[in-house]
């Protein structure tokens, strides 16, 4: 089993002929109290002072609260020792729809934190004919062990993430993308459309933890707490053949600080997740071959 990595396609607004989510209100000059908030470009704006006419990021009177619903799902995420992780996700009444042109060539899709009851992906180009047509059905993974009784009132628990990696869309083609939950709201956290990488064996013992983790505030000698949050990692061992060895630390490299999405054992999907490489190292070496521990800190 191969370890299959996505670092998520950069998707701006020039990429989004068209969906349904619509624009939060857009900045303009004027008067703005405490809590008011307004979008430039992709991002939202609060107002932290009592009243302020400054723009959105020129001064101090406004922080960033992260992208506009729109764009959330694509929100290039960066963690680790470089910045803080901002938790973002895309939301909308009955639906999610996109329809995304102007990319490179896509082998793999994957979402996560879904709410959705189907997912629809079609990829096409200029000549007739469908690059791809496909609908999945969201399954219910809660655990009822064979009882009538939980399976009657337990309520259900949907899978959270959805992940395709054997595509073959070319580069220029249109991607349709609709997530389907009518009669309630459709969301998603990341969406992550990319080129995926593979390399060497995904070998025995693959782990995978979940920690508490603690968000805190200081200020000056008062220490707050603000959220407590379990956070997963997961650690690979893998074996890479055939001098994968450079290409795969050249990857690393990039990939520091970068959430992408990281695939282990088809048969293991709790092992596939999006988040940072926190620690990769050499774990032996042998010519032709060498194995690496790599640690991913999810989102």
């Amino acid at each position: 089993m191969t370890l299959r990595i996505i670092r998520p396609l950069d998707i701006r607004e020039a990429n989004i002929v068209s969906t349904n989510l619509a624009l939060e209100t857009e900045w303009t000059a004027g008067t703005y109290s405490l809590g008011d908030t307004a979008r430039v470009g992709e991002y939202l704006w609060e107002v932290s002072a009592a009243t302020t006419t400054e723009e959105p990021g020129t001064g101090t009177d406004w922080f960033s609260i992260g992208p506009a619903n729109r764009y959330a799902a694509f929100d290039q995420q960066f963690g680790l020792d470089k910045y803080r992780i901002v938790e973002t996700v895309t939301r909308n009444a009955d639906s999610i729809e996109y329809e995304l042109t102007g990319l490179t060539r896509v082998s793999g899709i994957a979402m996560f934190g879904i709410v959705a009851q189907s997912i629809h992906i079609r990829a096409s180009q200029d000549t007739p004919g469908d690059l791809m047509d496909m609908t999945y059905t969201v399954k219910d993974s809660t655990s009822y062990n064979g009882s009538m009784w939980r399976w009657l009132f337990l309520p259900q628990s949907f899978e959270r993430k959805y992940l395709n990696l054997d595509l073959n869309i070319p580069a220029g083609a249109t991607i349709e993308i609709t997530l389907d939950n009518t009669g309630g709201t459709a969301a998603v956290g990341s969406m992550a459309l990319g080129v995926v990488d593979e390399f060497g064996i995904v070998t025995t013992k693959p782990v995978r933890s979940i920690r508490s983790r603690s968000i805190k505030k200081t200020d000056g000698s008062l220490t707050s707490l603000l959220r407590r949050t379990p956070s997963a990692k997961v650690t690979y061992p893998v074996t890479l053949l055939s001098y994968q060895a450079d290409p795969f630390w050249r990857l690393m490299d990039d990939l520091d600080g970068v959430a992408a999405v990281f695939a282990g054992p088809d048969n293991y999907p709790e092992l596939s997740v999006y988040g940072f490489h926190s620690n990769v190292q050499s774990v032996s070496e042998a010519f032709g071959r060498s194995t690496v521990s790599i640690e991913v800190e999810t989102l």
